[in-house]
């Protein structure tokens, strides 16, 4: 994955890799859950890594989104931002685990 900052800085992240989320039977997405098997590809996302304290005082990177341009090669900029975001795409939550 390519990153540009705010300065138009790029920069190249390893194995960051976007899922597909899991569905049901009846073609319901899984919340919380992803494919292991299957990932995005062709894909522009528009957001912010943050660097996230979790409630054991480790850190981890996320990746917020705010806003979908092109999914696995779908091109979504004619679509208004709400019907963009409603797309099943890489940024659909998976589980995380915190320590209490």
């Amino acid at each position: 994955m390519s990153k540009v900052d705010r300065k138009n800085n790029y920069y190249f992240i390893q194995n960051l890799r976007f899922p597909y989320p899991k569905f049901t039977q009846d073609g319901k997405i899984v919340k919380g859950e992803a494919r292991e098997d299957k990932f995005f590809k062709d894909t522009v996302l528009d957001g912010e890594i943050v660097l996230d304290t979790m409630d054991d005082g480790s850190q981890q990177l996320k990746f917020l989104v705010f806003d979908a341009l092109m999914v696995d090669s779908k091109n979504l900029l004619k679509r208004d931002l709400s019907t963009r975001l409603g797309v099943p795409a890489p940024f659909t939550p998976t589980k995380q685990k915190r320590s209490s």
